[in-house]
């Protein structure tokens, strides 16, 4: 729940909702220059642009999203400050209307430069182009050649994007200032400027003593290292792990130079105005290496953001029976700082509001939210969500019996990780129903709010979080290892005996093996066995497609595994038909509970559904149904079972259903 006051939910009457919807134009964050310049666009789309500007379609903005409301304006796409001017002054002018209104504004400020405009503008510009392997500029996707990327590094560009940020506070008073196509692009296409070449060696050097840069590359003088150079012979596609001690310091320096961008703009932003939200798209967690491939790594993003996921992954039923859906990047908000947009049909909606660990920004108040981020559900269940969004949503923790770890070293290093490996377990244990959350080495010192770790081939982890898993397990934590986990370190180093051995004395070969160890258990599986093999093409980067994510083959051993490690039992089990999942979080109180229920399926379910909560012995639990298609005339009462309390319910609408436990 937001630690600022929590305003009443606004309604907006059914009638006047009905007739603004017919005829309200929403923005673009996309300026008509661009659209004209990128081609191929309606022949209408210029009167479009026109009427969703004009004040009376603001108006009906206000009546739709409620006081605070936002809606993302363009701003700058990179043509340049003087030559968007003209655009620029109509945003400032929604924007003034917006504001009389009590709407927040949003404006967008696009990664590119378009090279027709930008270089006239600014003629000096033309050093701050980010360069290829190639020695080429390295431009926009889908034959956009006109756009080039600049250096993120570059002291010229990063002024530069300062001044765009000056008009954004000062001029158009913005509450919401969203970055795009910052993340970088996969190699070989990946900046090599003289600014880079230069930091890169600096970065590393201002990472290790002489003693561990000895150690570490062979000599303590790096001054001389350089960006690898792939060539025809030796491409970037090629690789799948990387033992290169400088590649891999690379990948570190491009993860490093995309947040670093972040830091930057944002503290400048708030130096200007505290009360502004500040986002950028950095994408969700994908079947293909975002470290080797795009400078992102998710879990050194611990400084309050918020991200896009626009991939194109909604929500639905995959060809193999699979829940398909971006639950990661929603899972990924509990261990980060980076709160996540929705993909937009009423189910993502859903899995957004549910799933989320909303931002609470000072002086602008919850994102994501109704009227804000989602802002295209209306009806009865616009209304429902907006009278309970306070209670069943917000900042209150999921349950997350079971830890996927996404170590650094393990996922960056190893293409095929992405691809096997977590991501498989993921998808099972999502539609297994499984309270489960993702991990990342940030967040190995607070292991004890889980039941079990799950290491899917980790084998690249450190010493020191050895160390931590060691006392997690000792003080009654369950490990869950597969694959070649612990057999290197963070350097990718072979280690001489498998930490596994070295640390738990489990003994390791082709069969599974487990053990009690201290108050808890460690349990090793010999493989998790793709149901799906990956056609791997050894040219081409490893990139999976989400249709073929299932869960493992030997899943039931897995989860067997898990339930054992965890000390024979899960928080919440649920028996449900196939469709339907479900997301376990604290609230509308501490000392409540929710499970929120949401159907994938679009069709209504007349089979039960039962779920079992881990409850102490002399605890007594109510339990209340919330719907937007109307709760059940007599809640469905609870029964005492063995460790807990179950319920059944009798099915659920075609949507989503909330079952909220008081206790008594």
């Amino acid at each position: 729940m937001s630690t600022t006051e929590v305003p009443p939910p606004y309604f907006c009457n059914p009638a006047e909702e009905a007739e603004a919807l017919k005829h309200v134009d929403w923005a673009s964050h996309e300026p008509l220059m661009f659209m004209r310049r990128r081609g191929g666009i309606k022949l209408d789309y210029a009167d479009y642009y026109e009427r969703y500007h004009r004040p009376e379609n603001v108006e009906r903005w206000a009546k739709l999203l409620g006081p605070g409301g936002m809606e993302r304006l363009h701003f700058h796409k990179g043509m340049g400050l003087k030559t968007e001017r003209e655009e620029i002054d109509r945003t400032i002018a929604v924007s003034k209307k917006m504001h009389e209104l009590g709407l927040k504004v949003s404006v967008y400020v696009g990664g590119t430069l378009h090279t027709d405009w930008f270089f006239k503008e600014r003629p000096e510009s033309k050093d701050w182009i980010a360069v290829s392997t190639s020695g080429s500029p390295i431009t926009y996707q889908g034959y956009q050649l006109w756009r080039y990327f600049p250096c993120l590094n570059n002291p010229g560009y990063r002024a530069y994007v300062k001044e765009v940020l000056d008009v954004a506070v000062d001029e158009v008073d913005a509450d919401e200032i969203f970055f795009d196509n910052q993340i970088l692009r996969g190699e070989p296409r990946s900046c090599r400027c003289h600014v880079c070449r230069e930091l890169f060696p600096k970065y590393v050097e201002g990472k290790y003593t002489p003693e561990q840069r000895v150690e570490r590359f062979g000599h303590a003088d790096i001054s001389g290292i350089t960006p690898p150079l792939w060539t025809d012979e030796w491409p970037a596609g090629a690789v799948r792990t990387i033992n290169d001690p400088v590649i891999q310091e690379w990948i570190d320096f491009r993860c490093r130079n995309v947040h670093d961008f972040f830091l930057d703009m944002r503290q400048y932003i708030l130096s200007k105005k505290a009360a502004v939200a500040v986002g950028m798209n950095i994408k969700g967690i994908h079947p293909h290496n975002l470290c080797f491939d795009n400078g992102i790594d998710h879990g050194r993003w611990q400084t309050p953001g918020f991200n896009c996921c626009d991939a194109g992954l909604h929500a639905r039923i995959g060809p193999k029976g699979q829940m398909s859906a971006e639950f990661r990047a929603y899972k990924m908000t509990h261990t980060t700082a980076m709160t996540q947009s929705p993909q937009g049909s009423n189910l993502d909606n859903i899995l957004c509001l549910v799933m989320n660990k909303q931002l609470d920004v000072p002086g602008f108040g919850m994102r994501p939210s109704m009227g804000r981020e989602v802002n295209n559900i209306y009806g009865p269940l616009g209304r429902f969500l907006r009278q309970h969004e306070h209670q069943l949503f917000g900042t209150r923790p999921i349950f997350m019996d079971v830890a996927v770890v996404r170590s650094f070293a393990s996922m960056a290093y190893h293409c095929m990780n992405w691809i096997y490996g977590p991501l498989i377990a993921e998808q099972a244990l999502w539609d297994s129903r499984i309270p489960f959350g993702i991990v990342f080495d940030q967040n190995f010192n607070t292991l004890k709010r889980h039941k079990a770790v799950l290491l899917c081939n980790q084998e690249a982890l450190s010493d020191d979080q050895w160390k931590k898993l060691k006392a997690f397990v000792e003080n009654g934590g369950g490990l869950v290892a597969t694959e070649h986990t612990g057999a290197r370190d963070d350097w990718r180093r072979a280690r001489v005996k498998n930490a596994l051995t070295a640390v738990f004395g489990l003994e390791l070969g082709d069969k599974p093996a487990r053990k009690e160890f201290g108050k808890g258990r460690v349990v090793y599986l010999p493989k998790l066995v793709p149901a799906i093999e990956y056609k791997d093409v050894p040219l081409r980067h490893p990139y999976a497609s989400y249709n073929d994510c299932v869960a493992p083959k030997n899943w039931k051993q897995a989860e067997d595994a898990l339930r054992w490690a965890a000390g024979g039992r899960f928080s919440f089990e649920l028996k449900a038909p196939k469709g339907i999942a479900a997301e376990f979080r604290e609230g509308p109180t501490p000392d409540e509970r929710v499970v929120h229920l949401m159907n994938f399926t679009g069709k209504k379910i007349a089979k039960p559904i039962t779920i079992t909560m881990e409850a102490g012995e002399k605890e007594k639990w109510a339990v209340r149904i919330l719907a937007p298609d109307g709760a059940p005339k007599a809640p469905p009462t609870p029964k005492k079972v063995k460790g807990g309390w179950s319920v059944t319910l009798k099915g659920m609408g075609d949507l989503y259903a909330a079952c909220v436990w008081s206790p008594v």
